[in-house]
């Protein structure tokens, strides 16, 4: 084979070898976008439903303590404790409430009474406006 000949079935591997690295490197290129947008989109569908269970949580939670303000029993009378159970058997997932005025727990809706009360000490989480 002349040495012409030579040179360019080299030149011919050659660019065929760049040809498959490039279309090769354009593939794999494509295939991490896709994975990439997948990825990207599974997580923003993940946060907006954990988004929405936490709203759902926070609005139950209003809600029931919208109720417990309205009792109008004695604090931990019988019927005190029956108004926190209709509460608590709510379809909300809140199912145990304390009755704690100032952090100490007088009774919860289970009908546990506590004497003396039992102090949950100090909040870790300060009350709106004192910061």
């Amino acid at each position: 084979m002349p040495f012409t000949a030579r040179l360019i079935a080299g030149r011919q591997s050659l660019l065929r070898a760049a040809l498959w690295l490039v279309i090769f490197a354009g593939l794999m290129a494509a295939g991490l976008a896709a994975l990439r947008w997948q990825l990207e989109a599974h997580i923003a569908d993940d946060q907006q439903a954990e988004l929405e269970r936490i709203g759902a949580v926070e609005s139950a939670a209003t809600h029931a303590l919208r109720m417990l303000s309205r009792a109008k029993a004695e604090p931990c009378s019988e019927p005190f404790i029956a108004e926190m159970r209709t509460v608590a058997f709510l379809a909300d997932g809140l199912n145990k409430f304390l009755y704690a005025p100032d952090g100490r727990v007088h009774c919860s809706s289970d009908g546990t009474r506590f004497d003396p009360p039992v102090n949950l000490g100090a909040a870790e989480i300060p009350p709106p406006g004192n910061s």
